[in-house]
């Protein structure tokens, strides 16, 4: 199983409210582990992997509490997904100027898609994010989350597979 990794963190700025936060640069684990069923043997597999950015505040808005990932380290792991949902076309702009439009959103979710509770995290993230659920991501089974993120059950099945393909 992989973790998110944090792999840079801003120096505090300020938003327009005069609130300090940090921006944190994520990424996913570009690597999965498969057991090869006759020897024992285990293989790391490479894979593409994600990245995004979270916003932690020093105060949150709600309470005035800290954020609980304000004081997090560089190379700190967290127990998570870097998660892609299908949303509702929205325009981008990239640095040059040049827009295009676009139908998904990807963010950081606590948790994993097999955890009570995953699919209102996903939507609280889109929320958060001002974006729009697309109407074909309503429902869970349109849901997709990054090949590197699945529980171990799936890996099982997925070594059972490749040992069912090749004869292992």
């Amino acid at each position: 199983m992989n973790f998110v990794k944090i792999d840079n963190i801003s120096d505090v700025m300020e938003d327009k409210n005069g609130r300090n936060y940090k921006s944190f640069s994520l990424s996913s684990g570009s690597t999965r582990n498969v057991k090869d069923e006759n020897t024992g043997k285990v293989y790391p597999l490479k894979s593409v992997g994600k990245s995004t950015t979270v916003n932690s505040w020093e105060k949150t808005y709600l309470d005035d509490s800290k954020h609980w990932m304000y004081d997090l380290k560089v190379g700190d792991l967290l127990d998570g997904t870097i998660y892609t949902a299908s949303v509702a076309p929205y325009i981008i702009e990239d640095e040059d100027g040049n827009t295009r439009e676009v139908s998904t959103y990807t963010g950081f979710v606590l948790g994993f898609e097999t955890d009570a509770g995953f699919e209102p995290r996903v939507r609280r993230m889109i929320l958060d994010a001002g974006r729009e659920l697309a109407e074909e991501s309503a429902n869970s089974s349109s849901m997709q989350v990054a090949k590197e993120h699945q529980s171990l059950n799936e890996e099982i099945e997925i070594e059972e597979t490749i040992e069912e393909e090749f004869g292992n």
